[in-house]
C-alpha cells in the first residue's frame, strides 16, 4: 500500500502555492503541473500510470478514513500523473518539463535535492531509518494527449514509459466522483440523501446542512456539467471519512457510502455529510449506505435512486 504525504502540496511555479486552476490554454502547447504530492511506503503497481478521480486517489492511502488530511483535487478539471521509482535520501522528485511532442506531451521528471525541513522522510533516513519517499503524484490539466515519461540519468534520458489520454470521465463505464468535501459535522442528525442540480438546490441543501456548509469550497462545483450528491447517515460513533464504492448493476450508477464504526476506541457521536462532485450521466444513481463496526462484515441498505440528467 501507498499513500500520500498530507503536508507536500507544493508549488512548482515562481514560489507561491499554487491553486489547482484549469490551464486549458496552456495544455495545447505544454503540460505544467498545479501541484506536487510526495508518494510514500511499498508496493504499488503500475508505477506510471493516471490517477482519474476521488476512488483512484484514496486507494493510494489506506487506511484513508482514519488520516487527517486528504488531498482535495478536482478532476473534473485535473487528473494525477502517479511515477513511482526509487530515490536516494535527501532528494525529491521533480517535474523538468511537460512538452508537445507529436501527438503526444514529453513529459521530463528527475531528482533534485531538498531541505529535510520540507520533508520528514530525509530527516528520518538521517536518523538511521530507512527512506520513505518512492515517487510523486503530479496533478496537470486534463488533456486528450498521451504523455511518454523521460527520467534523468546523468546527461541522458531514459525512457520509463507511455500513458494513453486519460479516460474522459463522461465514458467511463464506472460513475467517477470528481471531488469530494467530507463535513465531520453537520445538522444532519438523521439519514439524509440529497441530490442539487441547480445554484437554487444548492442553497437550500447548504442550508438543511447548517453553519459548517460555509467549510464547503466556494467553488466546489458548477451545475454545467456536474451534479452534488450529499449523504449524511445520521447521528453515530463513526469515523467521519466515508469509503466510497462506485459500480454498475443493469445500467444503473450505484455508490456504496460506507459508515466505519471502530472496534475498541471511542469516538464521540457526531453527524458527518460527505458531499460528492459527480458529472451528469443519462443513467439512474443508486446510492447505498454499508455500515461496518469492527471486524463485522456489516450491513447494507439502498437508500435512494435519482433519475437520469441529461
Amino acid at each position: 500500500s501507498c499513500w500520500l504525504s498530507p503536508l507536500a502540496l507544493l508549488s512548482l511555479g515562481a514560489g507561491a502555492l499554487c491553486a489547482q486552476q484549469p490551464a486549458a490554454d496552456a495544455v495545447a502547447e505544454g503540460l505544467e503541473p498545479a501541484a506536487r504530492y510526495r508518494m510514500h511506503a511499498v508496493d504499488v503497481a503500475p508505477a506510471l500510470r493516471w490517477v482519474e478521480d476521488v476512488v483512484a486517489l484514496r486507494a493510494l492511502q489506506p487506511p484513508f478514513w482514519q488520516r487527517e488530511s486528504v488531498p482535495d483535487i478536482d478532476f473534473a478539471e485535473h487528473v494525477g500523473l502517479l511515477c513511482i521509482r526509487p530515490l536516494a535520501a535527501g532528494t525529491a522528485m521533480v517535474w523538468q518539463s511537460g512538452t508537445l511532442d507529436g501527438e503526444v506531451f514529453r513529459v521530463r521528471l528527475g531528482a533534485a535535492p531538498e531541505d529535510p525541513a520540507d520533508n520528514p522522510a530525509v530527516a528520518a533516513h538521517r536518523r538511521g531509518e530507512p527512506p520513505r519517499e518512492v515517487g510523486a503524484l503530479f496533478v496537470v490539466p486534463r488533456t486528450h494527449r498521451g504523455v511518454r515519461v523521460e527520467w534523468q540519468r546523468r546527461k541522458a534520458w531514459v525512457e520509463l514509459g507511455n500513458l494513453p489520454p486519460p479516460p474522459d470521465p463522461e465514458e467511463v463505464e464506472l460513475p467517477p466522483i470528481s471531488r469530494v468535501c467530507e463535513l465531520p459535522e453537520s445538522n444532519l442528525d438523521k439519514l439524509l440523501v440529497e441530490r442539487a442540480t441547480t445554484a437554487e438546490e444548492w442553497r437550500k441543501l447548504r442550508d438543511l446542512i447548517g453553519p459548517k456548509a460555509a467549510d464547503v469550497p466556494p467553488d466546489f462545483v458548477d451545475f454545467a456539467e456536474h451534479c452534488v450528491v450529499a449523504v449524511a447517515p445520521g447521528k453515530a460513533d463513526s469515523f467521519p471519512r466515508m469509503p466510497l464504492a462506485p459500480a454498475t448493476e443493469e445500467g444503473v450508477d450505484v455508490l456504496t457510502v460506507t459508515e466505519v464504526r471502530p472496534s475498541g476506541r471511542h469516538i464521540e457521536p457526531h453527524s458527518p455529510v460527505v458531499l460528492l462532485k459527480l458529472p451528469r450521466r443519462e443513467r439512474q444513481l443508486t446510492i447505498v449506505i454499508r455500515r461496518v463496526a469492527g471486524p463485522s462484515p456489516g450491513s447494507e441498505d439502498s437508500v435512494r435512486t435519482f433519475p437520469p440528467l441529461r
